[in-house]
């Protein structure tokens, strides 16, 4: 059960949408998703082969699951990340945008409209409220074990993203 919010696709505007994995990890239940420096740890390469996607059915359904159902909360989510982005910027925050990458036949797949107005909107909201935007959505440096599915990343990418992103963050303060 969704809150309203993440329904809508702006899930960091609700604090509901990650409770769980809070309540688990401070429980110490056995498999909270995440260890305890919030590194999460669900989708381990070692793990991968238990699941069939290289037939292109998981890309699929991760695509479906995605797919904008209205469009009609645009606006207001953007209203909504601009009150995140002021709030940042009274705070000497840096925030910073960034689309993580994902498997071909994910981003091959993608409804092609719904990536455009991603993009659009993306591009909009790094003008307007001046923020960084670091796109890894096609990146060619990920292969396929640096994936568990099309669109997570295993340990080991997750691991190799985290070293290319600090890199690049670190560039765009020099």
């Amino acid at each position: 059960d969704y809150p309203t919010l993440s329904l809508n696709n702006l899930e960091i505007a609700d604090f509901r949408t990650a409770k769980w994995k809070f309540k688990k990890l401070l429980k110490s239940e056995k498999h909270p998703g995440v260890d305890k420096y919030g590194w999460g740890n669900a989708f381990l390469l070692s793990r991968k082969g238990m699941i069939q996607w290289n037939d292109g059915s998981e890309a699929e359904a991760a695509i479906l699951r995605h797919k904008a159902k209205s469009w009609d909360y645009i606006e207001s989510n953007y209203l909504k990340l601009g009150e995140l982005a002021d709030f940042c910027s009274s705070h000497d925050v840096r925030l910073i945008l960034i689309t993580p990458p994902c498997w071909s036949s994910y981003t091959d797949g993608l409804d092609s409209l719904q990536l455009e107005k991603m993009y659009e909107i993306t591009n909009r909201f790094k003008e307007e409220y001046n923020v960084s935007y670091l796109d890894y959505f096609k990146d060619s440096r990920f292969e396929a074990d640096d994936f568990f599915d099309s669109n997570h990343l295993s340990d080991v990418g997750a691991i190799k993203f985290t070293m290319i992103l600090n890199q690049d963050i670190e560039s765009l303060d020099s």
